[in-house]
């Protein structure tokens, strides 16, 4: 490299669990709360920037492989065009697989999919 910074766009654009881990144990409610390298989070139907957008979580559905089309709206397709960061999952006890999909203020996803993926198993509360 010459040694100039890179611009944003060369820089790695990701999304990661904060406190979730892979593996993880955890009981329903799941708080997810999602972290961000070189994105900015905004609610949803703003103009259109490269690396802006807001989250969503994706539960026990793949990262769709078509990436050029809206995410839908659905129990497995939790929106956050709030622009919140963390959001509460209800899920069944048992395994699950979460993941995060960045998309644009159209709900469209960045291609590359910009994502992270993990599995968690809910256990039942404790009783109290």
């Amino acid at each position: 490299g010459c040694g100039k910074k890179a611009d944003k766009a060369g820089e790695t654009q990701r999304v990661f669990f904060e406190e979730l881990k892979d593996g993880a144990k955890v009981t329903s409610p799941v708080k997810v709360c999602i972290g961000v390298e070189n994105l900015v989070v905004e609610p949803a139907g703003k103009e259109l920037k490269p690396g802006h957008g807001h989250h969503h979580i994706l539960v026990d559905t793949p990262v769709p492989n078509e990436l050029a089309t809206a995410i839908p709206k659905d129990a497995q397709h939790i929106h956050m065009g709030d622009g919140s960061s963390c959001h509460e999952v209800t899920l069944d006890a048992g395994h699950h697989t979460l993941a995060l999909l960045f998309a644009d203020s159209n709900h469209v996803p960045y291609s590359p999919a910009i994502s992270a993926s993990i599995k968690v198993e809910v256990v039942a509360e404790k009783a109290k």
